[in-house]
């Protein structure tokens, strides 16, 4: 495991729900996009939010990870950015 995800897992540690934030980027992020309360779960490379939606977690992906939050960038399987914001 690398330190970022060593770090995400610890900062996921205990929680069964966390607020997530998930946009597709459209070249500017306007305003405050709301976050949304989800299960959360790591499963190996995976953070799995309510027990369907696969978000990658090798440290290449892992954008920022603080006390309370994390941002998690990747590229989809249609070549879209998507931004996943994190706050427990």
């Amino acid at each position: 495991m690398g330190a970022k995800k060593d770090a995400l897992i610890k900062l996921l540690e205990g929680k069964d729900e966390i607020n997530v934030c998930i946009y597709i980027e459209d070249g500017v992020e306007t305003g405050q996009r709301p976050f949304s309360k989800a299960a959360a779960m790591i499963k190996k490379d995976l953070l799995i939010l309510n027990e369907m939606i696969p978000i990658p977690v090798d440290d290449r992906y892992i954008d920022s990870v603080g006390d309370d939050n994390a941002v998690i960038i990747f590229i989809d399987p249609e070549n879209q950015i998507v931004h996943v914001k994190i706050q427990v």
